[in-house]
């Protein structure tokens, strides 16, 4: 966790509303897995597996993740308390001729960019009665899809809903599904690096700062931590 703070909480655009937002989204994900019985050291490894149809076709794209629950002793009174550390990449579906999608390190649309959210949204759909079985992800729960008009530029970068990847692909194209299952596979790495190579001279901070002629444009949001998070 120690990459992502210094990537979330010590970048240039890291103002006191968004400190105070992402202190936020940590004390939610250290409840979220308490509320979850997280041992101590208990790790979690899942393939996840993206299907889009182009008039007929189908691709796919997917990745092995990895979080692992630890919990600490509070020193202002014993309390336990949990936290997740993340090791995952983005996940990218070539479609055919049409272009790359990318399925982030995110919340859905609602939560928002921040990588915390992670770990709940791609486990929406999952069986507590029983998490080792797969599960899918519905489209409204699912973290964020974005695309880039030009692969080498990260300026060009657009959001892609759920059910609208014919809007951006073209007609015919579609998000099938979402799949989710546990694994004992190796961790992915690479495919983000070989796709978008300029993901690594970014070393903190949101691809573009926030300014008045784009206050709240996907560019001021989204960063190199919704690629690559832990490797």
């Amino acid at each position: 966790m120690g990459a992502l703070m210094r990537d979330l909480f010590f970048a240039p655009d890291a103002t006191l509303s968004r400190i105070a937002k992402r202190l936020a989204l940590m004390v939610t994900l250290m409840l979220s897995c308490l509320i979850a019985a997280c041992a101590p050291s208990m790790t979690q490894r899942i393939k996840v597996t993206v299907t889009v149809e182009d008039n007929g076709t189908l691709y796919t794209g997917s990745a092995v993740q990895q979080w692992t629950c630890t919990e600490t002793n509070n020193a202002m009174g014993g309390m336990s308390i949990g936290g997740c550390d993340l090791k995952a990449e983005a996940i990218p579906i070539k479609i055919g001729d049409k272009g790359w999608a990318f399925m982030l390190l995110s919340g859905n649309e609602q939560d928002g960019y921040d990588p915390e959210y992670y770990p709940g949204a791609i486990q929406a759909g999952r069986a507590k009665s029983n998490p080792k079985q797969p599960w899918s992800v519905p489209f409204d729960k699912a973290p964020i899809f974005v695309r880039f008009r030009d692969l080498k530029d990260r300026m060009t970068v657009e959001l892609v809903r759920p059910n609208a990847f014919s809007q951006a692909f073209g007609k015919g194209v579609a998000l099938v599904s979402i799949k989710s299952e546990p694994t004992n596979d190796w961790l992915t790495r690479g495919k983000i690096k070989k796709t978008l190579p300029w993901i690594e001279s970014i070393r903190s901070g949101t691809f573009e700062y926030n300014s008045p002629e784009n206050p709240n444009g996907i560019t001021t949001q989204i960063s190199r931590a919704n690629f690559k998070w832990g490797l």
